[in-house]
């Protein structure tokens, strides 16, 4: 207990001696955090927003006339025994003509007077939902081969853009923190760095007296983490209030009345808050160490 009251203590005066180069690690790592929050929040905004689309997608399953309601029966337990479909429907003609009557309101009467005159021209269809939309390009593939079946929709080219855009923007999203990582990064490991050199000759004697490589290490480490974890946290409380009041101005319809379509407050910064704090001490930990063990190498 002593030794880890020793790092700690030794962590903060480190800390407290280069307050400059401190600042100006902490600072880098919330500049570098506010921009990776601004695209995480995007990305976790678009997946939100893909996950709602999808599950309000459907695909109809259309069946010929000429199909035997054995036939039909047999086609619903293949598609409830399909993979990743989350609900089915059986749309007989009736309730087609039913629910097509009902786009039209008080002007109902009039358009249908010529179904009612020649019959009720529609299919009777199965309802899918899935809970993934790249699998239904696989269902519909597998459908349109099955007798009785004249055509599967489920709109193709629009499932295909979400898709694609979704997975650009995760890319997107990837290859910005990775660079913004590389920034604190390299900012950390220069701030510890500088401290080491300040305190070179102590370093030294310790290596003198038996001290281990990981006893120095220590609150150097500790020194980096803690400045990694202050910054995740200024940059948490800035994200937060930004986001708070971005939601705030949708609901009033300041800006656009699309709050529906944005992500919960309690989604989007409970996982920016994990993120950022294991993000933050990683970071800290990691230039802290590469610095000290590089000082150590080339003091030998």
């Amino acid at each position: 207990m002593r030794t880890f009251f020793n790092f700690f203590r030794d962590a903060y005066y480190n800390i407290k001696r280069n307050t400059l180069m401190s600042t100006a690690s902490i600072a880098s790592v919330v500049a570098a955090l506010i921009i990776m929050g601004i695209i995480l929040i995007l990305a976790i905004n678009v997946n939100y927003l893909v996950k709602q689309v999808e599950e309000s997608l459907e695909m109809k399953i259309y069946l010929a006339d000429t199909a035997s309601e054995e036939r039909v029966a047999e086609i619903g337990q293949l598609i409830k025994a399909t993979p990743h479909v989350t609900h089915m429907e059986y749309l007989s003609k009736e309730k087609a003509l039913e629910e097509f009557a009902s786009w039209f309101d008080e002007n109902e009467d009039k358009l249908l007077q010529g179904y009612a005159a020649n019959g009720n021209p529609l299919p009777r269809s199965y309802v899918v939902k899935v809970d993934d939309a790249s699998y239904l390009e696989d269902i519909y593939s597998v459908m349109v081969k099955q007798e009785g079946v004249t055509d599967a929709v489920y709109g193709k080219e629009y499932v295909d853009v979400l898709l694609k855009f979704n997975r650009i923007m995760n890319m997107v999203s990837f290859v910005i923190v990775v660079i913004l990582s590389l920034v604190s990064l390299f900012t950390i490991y220069n701030t510890i760095k500088l401290t080491i050199y300040a305190r070179r000759d102590d370093v030294d004697i310790m290596k003198y007296v038996g001290a281990s490589n990981a006893y120095i290490q220590m609150p150097f480490i500790i020194e980096g983490s803690v400045l990694g974890l202050i910054g995740a946290s200024v940059a948490i409380l800035l994200i937060r209030g930004v986001y708070t009041m971005v939601l705030g101005m949708m609901q009033a319809g300041a800006v656009l009345p699309l709050s529906t379509t944005l992500a919960p407050f309690d989604i989007v910064v409970h996982q920016i808050a994990i993120y950022f704090l294991l993000y933050g001490f990683v970071i800290g930990a990691a230039g802290s160490l590469i610095s000290v063990s590089k000082f150590l190498r080339t003091s030998r």
